[in-house]
């Protein structure tokens, strides 16, 4: 094939665009190197080559030689009881305000199979777009398939392909042909590059299960100094109520009951405009406001009567955290005492750390955590924390005052290592009483 080098220089000057007084690029690509192709520089006396980047004949990332498996951040859908599942389930909406978001693979599990065909797929809804937008799979999830079993969908494209890319402002939604006796449902999506160590969201689809919300806590820190620097918002069906009908977010810090923070936004914002159009609040104007150490948590706030409003979404980004680090908040908001999956790895991760906070007691329910591998139910696999002799956090302590584990003890740490298709489940045991308000957050990192 004929190059032509007035192509090649073009490419090559864009790059530099800006340092010649040209506009920047808004997406650069000077297109692909070959495969098993390693870049290499000379060293400083000139007389030897170290290699630099490339990628070898497997299509893994290669860095100084070595094999990089860069860390995605994962983006959950998770509900474990069966009437809480729709047929349309908006999850996620993007408020990386500087890079768009690249999805990099969609998992899905369920600890009970729907019963009859039923199949499922994630979409992709542009600023505007009513649910289906365009879906992000080619194929879609067997949701009748042997249950606990690890699904991997196929990607809709190669790199680049539009309905992977993620705008500021867009959404993803899982849809569902029929969701009969599904329950425990968990979908990953993985994204890149790397949006900070954890993406604070909370969705919720039916008006009832929105209207029925009281003032949900929706994520606790384990990270000291991660700043909020972005929120969005999204919704399906507007509110229609005459009066305000406005949502906050709060940040609590232990003790606090919850709501009862400080705002993160410089106001309320309104839930009665366009449906399907994403907002981004404006933060507050106080430093210190957006800034969390551990233990701090967020909090939904509503005012006002929320008649008609559906499909309303939630989500906060921080900025980047301890490096190779990710957090995987969770919530026991549809069945508080239910065994359930909280986290699937799709890659090698080590549990660090795990903490709880409620906001009402229970008489004596304790929640382990517990590694899930293979086929294995929601939380019967193997303990990970030596809490309250291996039985996990005891929940009847003090509300709204989080809690950290302690995780086992060196002689069987090599439980706390994930494998792609590993999951972390919850195990409850004990009497649940009146428990609510659980909230949750697990620190991982690479090995």
């Amino acid at each position: 094939m004929a190059i032509d080098s007035r192509n090649i220089f073009a490419l090559i000057k864009a790059q530099y665009a800006t340092q010649g007084g040209g506009p920047k690029p808004r997406r650069y690509s000077m297109g692909g190197k070959d495969n098993n192709t390693l870049a290499k520089s000379y060293n400083a006396a000139g007389t030897n080559m170290i290699a630099d980047v490339g990628t070898d004949a497997l299509n893994n990332l290669l860095y100084g030689n070595a094999l990089v498996t860069p860390l995605a951040t994962p983006i959950d859908l998770k509900i474990q009881a069966n009437g809480k599942i729709a047929t349309v389930n908006p999850f996620f909406v993007n408020a990386n305000e500087t890079t768009n978001l690249e999805i990099v693979a969609i998992t899905c599990i369920f600890s009970v199979a729907a019963g009859s065909t039923a199949t499922g797929y994630v979409s992709k809804e542009v600023q505007g777009q009513a649910i289906p937008g365009t879906s992000c799979q080619s194929g879609t999830f067997n949701l009748n398939a042997t249950a606990n079993t690890y699904q991997t969908a196929t990607l809709a494209g190669a790199m680049g392909y539009p309905s992977l890319v993620l705008a500021p402002g867009e959404q993803l939604t899982f849809n569902i042909s029929a969701v009969a006796s599904l329950a425990g449902l968990a979908v990953t999506v993985w994204v890149r590059p790397s949006t900070g160590v954890s993406i604070a969201g909370l969705a919720r689809a039916a008006n009832t299960d929105i209207v029925t919300l009281a003032t949900p806590t929706f994520y606790l820190n384990l990270v000291p100094g991660q700043t909020v620097r972005a929120v969005a918002m999204r919704w399906s069906t507007a509110g229609t109520n005459s009066g305000t009908v406005t949502v906050d977010i709060t940040k609590d810090v232990p003790t606090d009951v919850p709501g009862a923070g400080t705002s993160i936004l410089s106001a309320a914002q309104s839930v009665k405009t366009t449906a399907n159009t994403a907002v981004f609040p404006a933060l507050s104007g106080t430093a210190s406001v957006l800034k969390m150490n551990i233990g701090d948590r967020l909090t939904v706030k509503k005012t006002g009567t929320f008649t008609a409003l559906a499909g309303l979404v939630i989500d906060v980004f921080f900025n980047s955290g301890p490096d190779q680090h990710i957090v995987v908040p969770f919530s026991g908001w549809d069945a508080p005492s239910t065994d359930r999956t909280v986290f699937v790895a799709n890659q090698p991760l080590v549990v660090v750390d795990c903490w709880e906070s409620w906001s009402t007691v229970s008489t004596s329910l304790t929640q382990l955590l517990t590694v899930d591998r293979g086929t294995t139910a929601p939380g019967a696999g193997t303990g990970l924390q030596t809490d309250n002799t291996n039985t996990g956090i005891l929940t009847s302590g003090t509300i709204n005052t989080p809690v950290g584990s302690v995780m086992l003890a060196d002689a069987t740490r090599q439980q706390l290592w994930l494998g792609a298709g590993d999951r972390l489940g919850i195990k409850n045991a004990g009497t649940a009483a009146s428990v609510a308000g659980i909230v949750g957050s697990i620190l991982l990192r690479k090995p």
